[in-house]
């Protein structure tokens, strides 16, 4: 019965999966996260193939993965969050150290995070923050210091906000004291209430992919977005800069993990170890700029990027800020006050 409804499933959704052999390696990543190339390379020198299928949104990527049983893939993507989900729901296997002598490249301070020690089912591909990027000719910098600073009414209607509820209930949390990954509903309805009141109030609105844009095109002064899109912006205008807040800033980590039933572990293996490599990992960072977990590849990288404290942030920088951690058995309380915040209530 569980094999006829899981055909139905597929078929509804039309998805087939794939079909295992000895030469090929099935994976389901983010779009446009790693070169072509790159993997042209690997089936050059493994003579692997490599059949890739890719999603827009997390919510997809889990969605999949329950509907095939975990079946048909070898290698996903997943954030901290569904990382943690995927390991406690049985949908991940352990990874094999023994197979990936390039482990010793990743930096330490990426390494055996709260949601998976010793780095045990995940290997860190992409770090990342939620920071803030300001056109410097329109905000005073002196004036913008810790996010309680966002609140200043000299701001409204020039601030836009990332539409993530980990980064914009981060800040409520933050303002207040508390951990980003806080699971308390006392603490989650006060960052509420004080985002509602200090901080919503000079929003102009929600945005992901097109929030550092709307900073160039002049619609906002202040955008809170993604590292990797506040770098692109500052090459190309000399009027945006990052700002770091005093409170510290949310880092995510998009890692590789290995399905508990892929049928090419050893093709998995052999992958990523080979983006492991120092140059393969420094060529994917050099087209896809975010912060690279790889030490080695990072000596690679051109001097203005490796130097650059938007993508590559100083310790001191990661010790103040906090690492997303898995907060699922609180989401609901999250998607509670995020849904109260966005409808202004």
């Amino acid at each position: 019965m569980k094999k006829c409804l899981t055909a139905f499933l597929l078929t509804l959704f039309g998805l087939v999966l794939p079909a295992a052999a000895d030469d090929e390696l099935y994976m389901y990543i983010w779009a446009e996260y790693i070169p072509d190339s790159v993997f042209s390379q690997f089936e050059k020198e493994t003579g692997v193939k490599v059949r890739v299928s890719t999603f827009d949104n997390l919510d997809d990527m889990d969605a999949k993965i329950k509907i095939t049983g975990g079946e048909g893939y070898d290698l996903v993507m997943p954030s901290i969050e569904y990382a943690s989900l995927l390991k406690k729901q049985g949908y991940l296997q352990k990874l094999d150290r023994n197979q990936l002598p390039n482990f010793k490249n990743l930096d330490p301070k990426y390494l055996n995070l709260p949601f998976d020690p010793e780095n045990s089912y995940t290997l860190p591909f992409t770090i990342g923050t939620s920071t803030f990027a300001v056109n410097k000719d329109k905000i005073d910098l002196n004036n913008l210091k810790t996010l309680a600073d966002l609140g200043r009414p000299e701001y409204k209607n020039r601030l836009l906000l990332l539409n993530d509820i980990r980064a914009v209930m981060g800040i409520g949390l933050r303002m207040n004291g508390y951990s980003i990954n806080d699971k308390n509903e006392e603490h989650i309805k006060k960052a509420y209430e004080t985002l509602r009141k200090k901080i919503i109030p000079n929003v102009k609105g929600y945005d992901t992919e097109a929030a550092a844009q709307a900073l160039l095109n002049g619609e906002v002064d202040i955008a809170m977005t993604w590292n990797g899109l506040v770098y692109a912006a500052e090459q190309e205008s000399p009027n945006i800069v990052e700002v770091r807040m005093d409170d510290g800033m949310n880092f995510w980590v998009d890692s590789f993990a290995l399905l508990a039933k892929s049928k090419n572990t050893v093709n998995a293996h052999k992958f990523l170890n080979f983006i492991l490599r120092p140059d393969i990992s420094a060529r994917i960072s050099s087209e896809y700029q975010y912060t690279s977990p790889n030490a080695e590849a990072r000596k690679l990288l051109p001097a203005e990027v490796r130097d650059n404290k938007t993508l590559y942030p100083e310790d001191a920088d990661v010790k103040k800020g906090e690492f997303e951690g898995d907060i699922s058995d609180a989401l609901p309380m999250y998607e509670k006050y995020w849904t109260l915040l966005k409808s202004g209530v």
